[in-house]
């Protein structure tokens, strides 16, 4: 088990919570040991534009980063002092199920091929799309439909109607783990790329 700390609050009893964010940060990685432990203080950078910031993380596969005011004092909650900016990736994934009322898609079902050219079941997407996005994409998707899943790992999936893959999307998400799905989906639009081309994202 490991605690990350991005702040402190008090320190040998005294209250810290009025002093600027670079004040309580000092205070922070003075209760670092230089045995190693429980308590991990992330290095902070000062001065570094945020999209440089989390093109790093990007690259390390870390969750996000958090900015703050060097000057604010320290304010429980939300607020503008601070900002948490995740890491987004996206893939172009091929769309092999939806489900929705008649007329329109509520989510859909993406998938993409392995090295071995199966095409593997990666996830659900269910926000993002405007009114008509939603009326398109079940035009596009209603004439494929099929009752042979397209996928090697369909699993237990109520609801849903299995299309032929032919149509490709773009989606963003937090992060995905095979057998786990997409976490934190969302909807970028419809992409002019051949299905066969998508492939399974990243695992993080």
């Amino acid at each position: 088990m490991r605690l990350m700390a991005f702040d402190v609050i008090s320190a040998d009893g005294r209250d810290l919570t009025g002093e600027p964010y670079v004040k309580r940060r000092e205070a922070l990685e003075s209760l670092v040991s230089d045995e190693p432990g429980v308590l991990t203080v992330p290095k902070a950078f000062f001065g570094v534009p945020a999209a440089d910031m989390l093109e790093v993380a990007r690259e390390h596969q870390m969750e996000g980063i958090v900015s703050k005011r060097v000057d604010s004092p320290y304010r429980e909650g939300r607020s503008p002092w601070w900002v948490k900016s995740p890491v987004r990736q996206t893939a172009e994934l091929a769309l092999v199920a939806f489900a929705g009322p008649p007329g329109r898609v509520g989510a859909l079902l993406v998938a993409g091929y392995r090295d071995d050219g199966a095409l593997e079941l990666v996830g659900q997407v269910g926000t993002g799309f405007s009114a008509v996005m939603r009326r398109q994409l079940f035009e596009a998707l209603h004439p494929l439909v099929c009752e042979v899943p397209p996928v090697v790992n369909p699993g237990e999936q109520q609801g849903w109607r299995w299309v032929r893959p032919h149509h490709v999307g773009e989606v963003a998400f937090r992060e995905w783990a095979p057998g786990r799905g997409l976490r934190h989906a969302s909807w970028k639009g419809l992409r002019s790329v051949h299905v066969s081309e998508t492939r399974l994202p990243t695992a993080l």
